[in-house]
């Protein structure tokens, strides 16, 4: 079934637009699916340039949160094993064992050396300013 409403000719579908012999011009039938088809079509370019990028950076910080999170977790992990471990071994080496808690001081002392060390790269890399030639 057709409808009279515009004009298949690119008309505006005004009150004038008709042709000479006074009949109302007939849209092709289906024309409510090709406008419908074409709103669907800019609705889905337009949330393809608007709402996809947001949700992949979305999904990227939540991600980076996620496995940040869980590598900090690991490193404390294996920093209390490594503790653990030299606290041991250093009980048994001769000559450093004594009394009990007293066998560990020098564990305490190298791995407050060794971050102290790791800080002081992380700030000097940090604050040196790199100089592009």
């Amino acid at each position: 079934m057709a409808s009279s409403i515009g004009s298949p000719s690119g008309g505006t579908g005004g009150p004038g637009d008709q042709p000479p012999n006074g009949t109302p011009v007939l849209l092709p039938d289906g024309w409510v699916g090709t406008v419908t088809d074409k709103i669907v079509t800019t609705v889905d370019s337009v949330r393809a340039k608007t709402t996809v990028p947001i949700e992949k950076a979305g999904r990227v910080v939540i991600w980076g949160l996620l496995i940040a999170t869980a590598g900090i977790g690991l490193l404390v992990a294996l920093l209390i094993l490594l503790l653990r471990v030299a606290y041991e071994a250093a009980g048994r080496i001769p000559g450093i064992s004594g009394e009990a808690g007293r066998s560990v001081w020098i564990i305490d002392v190298l791995l407050g050396v060794g971050l102290i060390a790791v800080g002081v790269l992380f700030v000097k890399k940090g604050t040196n300013p790199h100089h592009e030639d």
